[in-house]
């Protein structure tokens, strides 16, 4: 099973100038490194190896398996926004599309009775935007990042602990 990352989020779950405005900062001097600080942030949270475990902003994504499992399917990326394609290769080898008519969504599971076959690519997009809270503990990782810049000094602080309670409702743990 493959998981593969097709189309990036065409944003950030915030932009420079909010994240200006949460810093207080008027001047543009340093708008790269804030860039470079939402990135991270984002980059911390969301997707694949986010901590979350969950799409942020709409993306789409490309999960290929071996062959239809029995029952549902539960994809490894959420919240999903929509089904792009089911594609697959049946006995003879030539690739087929399962029809929409013949599958639905409920929630992140796909439900349907799927045809006998073979690497099966399912493609879709994930991340349907990015809920406030999950924005505010954005502009506050960015903010201590931008206090702290160096990774250890001499005052060592933990990242804001609200951090740790806003992501929680948020947290998709595997069972």
């Amino acid at each position: 099973m493959t998981l593969i990352l097709i189309t990036k989020p065409s944003t950030g779950p915030i932009t420079v100038a909010e994240a200006k405005a949460h810093l207080r900062v008027s001047h543009s001097d340093e708008d790269e490194l804030i860039a470079s600080l939402i990135d991270a942030a984002t980059g911390w949270l969301d997707g694949r190896v986010g901590v979350l475990g969950m799409a942020l902003i709409a993306q789409t994504w490309e999960w290929t398996l071996g062959a239809f499992p029995r029952g549902c399917i539960k994809l490894p990326l959420g919240p999903v926004a929509s089904i792009t394609s089911i594609k697959y290769t049946n006995r003879v080898g030539t690739e087929q599309t399962v029809p929409p008519a013949d599958y639905g969504i409920l929630g992140d599971v796909l439900t349907g009775t799927w045809p006998q076959g073979s690497a099966v690519q399912i493609r879709y997009i994930a991340g349907e935007g990015c809920p406030d809270p999950i924005k505010m503990v954005v502009k506050l990782l960015v903010g201590h990042w931008y206090e702290n810049r160096e990774a250890v000094g001499d005052k060592l602080t933990a990242v804001p602990m609200a951090v740790d309670m806003l992501i929680a409702p948020y947290r998709r743990v595997g069972v």
